[in-house]
């Protein structure tokens, strides 16, 4: 494979390196990695994540954790993807949870699973079959990452261009992914509606729009999907199905990927195990004012939890108020 060089004038190495440095800044894990692995193929760097098991389970809340991830695995993909992805989870208790639960269009996370899914073409392991997602729900659907419908992008006459074909009305857009309706086959003709309207305004090839069509047949609007009752469970059945399309002819040795919305596993956590009987770290959090003291004073500034100084993040939980849309 020849080596391709880019070459940067001493200006825009500056500048490079001075948004480098900002990204940084903002990321000091990412400057941990880079320093660390920076000098690995991304494959090598890939590999390493299979055998990421930084910190020993608290076996009991393992026990827990898996019981009620098989339930929710088997009740959307049946349980024989259950059983596998809770084999994999015992001998190799990791997954990811940065992506958005959302159909799998987002450069970003399509790329972070294909990553993460590299090195099971060359691992000998027979246990390792699954990539593991558990993504947050907890996004408005108007989100960044466009999980209201899809994202794609179409090249013609020299133009790039990003297309966003929604399959809700924008009257919902700022209700959460979490515990949203299914769409409906009406959503779906709807959808097929506005792909015609992107091709009349030729802003879409007819030949992509044909294409975009057939995935939602094939996908988004077969009856398994249709017969849902939510938003989140198509997401699980529909991301399953995409993921293999990516693979072409090799789609039957990939490894499966499993979308399973993380607040529907804690919500299942928290009513089992920490609301009645034993009483439990996360029992006294939710609580205890002496612990919730305490989370308020070691949570603050932390990536990921909130930031009181800079008015960002969430302190524990999102209110929806019952029949409200908003949070």
């Amino acid at each position: 494979m020849p080596t391709i060089i880019f070459y940067m004038s001493p200006s825009q190495k500056e500048k490079f390196e001075s948004l480098k440095e900002k990204v940084l800044e903002k990321r000091p894990f990412l400057r941990r990695v880079i320093k660390k692995h920076g000098k690995k193929t991304l494959f090598d760097y890939a590999e390493k994540y299979i055998d990421v098991n930084l910190n020993n389970p608290i076996k009991k809340r393992q026990d827990e954790f898996l019981s009620t991830f098989r339930a929710e695995v088997s009740k959307r993909l049946g349980d024989e993807i259950a059983d596998s992805a809770t084999r994999q989870l015992e001998n190799h208790y990791f997954v990811s949870t940065t992506d958005h639960h959302g159909p799998l269009c987002h450069p970003f996370f399509i790329n972070g699973s294909l990553v993460a899914a590299a090195p099971y073409f060359e691992h000998k392991d027979p246990l390792l079959k699954n990539v593991i997602v558990l993504s947050c729900a907890n996004v408005s659907l108007n989100n960044s990452s466009y999980p209201r419908g899809l994202l794609f992008h179409s090249y013609s006459d020299g133009i790039l261009r990003t297309h966003r074909i929604p399959f809700f009305q924008a009257s919902v857009r700022l209700c959460p992914v979490y515990n949203f309706r299914a769409y409906t086959q009406e959503d779906m003709d709807r959808f097929k509606v506005a792909l015609r309207r992107e091709v009349r305004e030729n802003h879409l090839p007819q030949n992509i729009s044909d294409k975009v069509s057939a995935i939602i047949d094939e996908i988004y609007a077969n009856p398994e999907a249709l017969a849902c009752k939510s938003f989140s469970e198509q997401i699980t059945k529909t991301n399953f199905k995409l993921w293999k399309k990516f693979f072409g002819s090799y789609q039957w040795h990939s490894p499966n990927l499993i979308y399973i919305d993380q607040e529907e596993l804690v919500s299942r956590l928290i009513i089992n195990y920490h609301l009645y009987g034993d009483e439990t770290t996360i029992t006294k959090i939710l609580f205890n004012d002496d612990f919730e003291e305490l989370i308020n004073k070691y949570f603050d500034g932390i990536m990921g939890a909130f930031s009181k100084k800079d008015n960002y993040g969430t302190y524990l939980f999102w209110g929806l108020p019952k029949g409200e849309k908003y949070r």
